[in-house]
């Protein structure tokens, strides 16, 4: 079994010196990888979200997909498998010493549950235990790389497949639309881009599961407001 390297014995030159100071004080460290550079102001982005709050400290890093990871699926075209892509990339998470990696990539998500198959998601994490690897697909069609509407893309993300682990939870159909636990199976971009609160079965939820980090997710989520 590999042991999980702690915060003060990893210096790491995937980090930066100075993007690693600015979370030594923050609880967690979130390692932010943008795959295909999507947002050119991402180092601002996190560089807010870290101002905000000190329970997640989020790190800008610039690492290489698993080999085996990208798929054609018929009728779909590319897709990144999340589950081989996970595995291969927690070993990389254990490397730059952080507890979570935030991966952003321009393909849609595929990944496999309970012997099916699903395909054309836009966020993926793992179970509660496993890898701590969230992806993120910024595919949609003219989406907001700069400025507010690409702040909150990245951080409404964030806060979805942190939740989503450290609660053990998925995403709702019902209830409100503005959730970011809300399950946008039409991909309906302006929800992703604007503001989003928990709804109130989620909040009343994640306080009683996780009621240290509640706080820090929802002032993640008014940060760009």
């Amino acid at each position: 079994m590999q042991r999980e390297l702690t915060r003060d014995a990893m210096r790491t030159p995937l980090v930066a010196s100075s993007a690693r100071s600015a979370t030594d004080l923050h609880e967690f460290r979130v390692a932010v990888w943008d795959v295909n550079h999507i947002f050119p102001d991402l180092e601002s982005t996190v560089r807010r979200m870290n101002e905000a709050q000190n329970r997640f400290g989020f790190e800008v890093v610039d690492i290489s997909i698993p080999l085996g990871a990208w798929q054609h699926i018929k009728g779909e075209g590319l897709q990144l498998n999340a589950n081989i892509a996970a595995r291969g990339l927690n070993n990389k998470r254990q490397e730059l010493g952080v507890d979570f990696l935030f991966c952003i990539i321009d393909k849609l998500i595929t990944y496999e549950e309970d012997d099916t198959v699903y395909t054309g998601y836009n966020c993926w994490w793992s179970g509660a235990g496993q890898e701590n690897i969230i992806i993120f697909a910024a595919a949609y069609e003219n989406q907001p790389t700069q400025g507010s509407g690409a702040d909150h893309l990245v951080g409404n993300a964030m806060v979805q497949g942190l939740a989503g682990i450290l609660a053990d939870t998925g995403t709702h159909e019902r209830g409100s639309k503005h959730c970011p636990l809300y399950w946008n199976g039409q991909r309906d971009m302006g929800l992703d881009i604007g503001s989003q609160r928990f709804d109130k079965t989620c909040e009343k939820g994640l306080k009683k599961k996780i009621p240290k980090d509640l706080p820090a997710l929802k002032v993640l989520l008014s940060v760009f407001d």
